[in-house]
């Protein structure tokens, strides 16, 4: 409201953008994508091109979780062309493990793990720890899907530990839910449980939508 007052339109973008990150977390797709869009739209008048390539990266993740990898793809491809040009090593960095996650969804294990390792070389390069919890689960997962238990399970506890030391409820939520997985698929049910029934717990916490149909759709698997 304070922003829509003044003449610079790249604060109401710059808020536009924040309020769809909270719907996006919140698991409110639609609506997420329409405040990335406008925001877009401002961006893309003003040339702001590190900002525009937050949005690119931001619709992409909604068309990934929205399952048309394709566009998702797209929008990832744009936003990585933007951070290279602009040597923004942190927004190159995030466009690896988005693509390596939009890569997971279309079952192409061996190229998702491919980018998901330039993400990990830039992690060591500039010290950055944004996210990194992720790019750990999204290489658990791909093994994970490859019947390789052990090996997934190796990475998501990596995951979960840099979660944890960032408090990053939502990502914790997520990590629990894989590994109760993994436990399942093993048949070690008792541990399974127990990280399901976190995973609910810290869902329910911050209120996702999308971490809570998992996490009850895994404990009525179970």
């Amino acid at each position: 409201e304070m922003a829509q007052q003044t003449t610079d339109t790249s604060w109401i973008a710059s808020c536009e953008i924040n309020i769809g990150n909270v719907y996006k977390v919140k698991g409110y797709l639609i609506i997420a994508q329409k405040y990335y869009m406008d925001a877009l739209a401002i961006m893309e008048k003003l040339g702001h091109e590190r900002r525009i390539a937050a949005c690119y990266q931001n619709i992409g993740d909604i068309y990934n979780e929205q399952r048309d990898y394709n566009l998702a793809l797209e929008y990832y491809s744009r936003s990585l062309t933007l951070a290279i040009k602009t040597n923004d090593k942190v927004r190159e960095t995030t466009c690896y493990v988005n693509i390596g996650y939009a890569y997971i969804n279309m079952n192409q294990n061996q190229v998702a793990r491919s980018y998901l390792e330039k993400a990990i070389d830039l992690y060591n390069e500039t010290g950055y720890q944004h996210e990194l919890d992720v790019c750990y689960l999204l290489l658990g997962d791909t093994w994970l899907s490859e019947g390789f238990y052990n090996k997934a399970i190796e990475y998501y506890y990596i995951a979960l530990d840099i979660s944890k030391r960032e408090k990053d409820k939502n990502s914790i939520a997520e990590i629990e839910g894989k590994l109760g997985t993994t436990y399942f698929n093993k048949k070690e049910n008792q541990k399974a449980l127990q990280y399901f029934l976190s995973s609910l717990a810290h869902a329910d916490t911050i209120g996702s939508l999308t971490l809570m149909i998992q996490a009850n759709k895994s404990l009525s698997a179970y």
